[in-house]
Order: structure tokens, then sequence, then C-alpha cells
């Protein structure tokens, strides 16, 4: 790996797969390593019909846990993908994100999400190749 490869992080939401593949894409192509392949799992969509109690203490919910922190705690860059046109909540994204932040990593946000002061010290993009540029320039 050289100095202008990163180690990626991409929290997002399944509903979002097709463009966290354009953006896992677009990464691999300026040779840029991902830490997880998250998206290639959708097994946990299942598990949302478990009890909270069941849910939460699912082995497999724990090892999705330890599976993300560990890439982030690999990452020099955390992206966070949102929608480009409306705003969209996230739920383990902002915990991902928070944890990140806690890191000292460098965060960045596609798309659109709520304003929060808390947000102030990330990295905005509108778009992926907007993303891609800011990543590049900072180099």
């Amino acid at each position: 790996m050289t100095d202008k490869e990163k180690i990626v992080y991409i929290a997002s939401k399944f509903a979002l797969k097709d463009k966290v593949i354009e953006l896992y894409k677009e990464l691999m192509k300026y040779g840029h390593i991902v830490t997880i392949i998250w998206w290639q799992w959708e097994g946990k969509q299942s598990l949302k019909d478990l009890s909270d109690n069941e849910f939460y203490n699912d082995p497999r919910i724990k090892f999705i846990k330890k599976r993300d922190l560990f890439g982030i705690d690999e990452c020099d860059i955390f992206v966070l993908l949102s929608d480009e046109n409306e705003y969209m909540n996230f739920n383990g994204t902002n915990f991902e994100m928070g944890y990140a932040t806690a890191k000292g990593k460098e965060v960045y946000v596609i798309g659109k999400l709520d304003k929060s002061a808390l947000y102030s010290g990330v990295i905005w993009c509108r778009d992926i190749p907007d993303f891609i540029v800011k990543m590049i320039c900072r180099r």
C-alpha cells in the first residue's frame, strides 16, 4: 500500500446498496481498500423479526457489531453514504460515525444528513464524484 492508498470503511443502509456498490467500485478503481464488505450479507434483515431480547442477544448480531467496529478501527477514512436527494434517518450508522469520530478518523458524509452541530467536524460531499475529488485533494 502506498501513501496515496487509503483504508476505508463505508457506512450506510441496505436500502442504498446500489450506491454503496458504486462507491466501493470507485474506491477500488483508485487502489483504496474497503475494510468490511457488509452489504454482501443480507441475513440481518431476517433477524428483524426476532423479539428485542432475542435480537440483541443473538450471536450473529453481536458478531456484526464486533466486525463493524473492527472495520472502523482499521480504517483511515470513514464514509457515511446517505441519499443525495432526501434526508434519511440512520440508527447504527450514526453510532458508527460517532465511534469513528471518537477514534479520530477522517469522516466524510456523502448526500443529505440531518443538520446537527455534532456533525460540524465531518467533510460533507454532494455525491460520490465530489467525495472522490475532496478525498484526493486532501492527500
